[in-house]
């Protein structure tokens, strides 16, 4: 008996795309758009960020909003160092855990 042996071999390619001024990209057109407008105006990569994240949660609110959380990484060039911004998911501090109970 002999063995049978396959052999598979992919080639992946994604498009590059390059930019001189900034870039902005986003799941949605219209929050990317919306980032490069900011961008234009004079603003920076973290308003265009900003800017973008907000209208994410217009254009597609099942995927984004106040809800979520995260980190924003950001070198300031201007003062030649890295901030880290830690925005978490947080309940209220008014809230109970008796307000929600547990199904049954």
């Amino acid at each position: 008996m002999t063995a049978l042996t396959t052999q598979e071999s992919w080639t992946l390619t994604k498009p590059s795309v390059r930019g001189a001024s900034g870039m902005v990209a986003s799941q949605h057109y219209l929050a990317t758009e919306v980032g490069v407008s900011v961008l234009k105006d004079g603003g920076n990569a973290i308003d265009a960020a900003i800017a973008t994240g907000l209208m994410l949660g217009v254009v597609e609110p099942w995927m984004s909003g106040y809800g979520g959380g995260g980190y924003l990484l950001a070198y300031l060039k201007a003062e030649d160092r890295v901030v880290q911004v830690e925005f978490g998911m947080r309940a209220p501090f008014a809230s109970n855990a008796l307000d929600y109970p547990p199904r049954r």
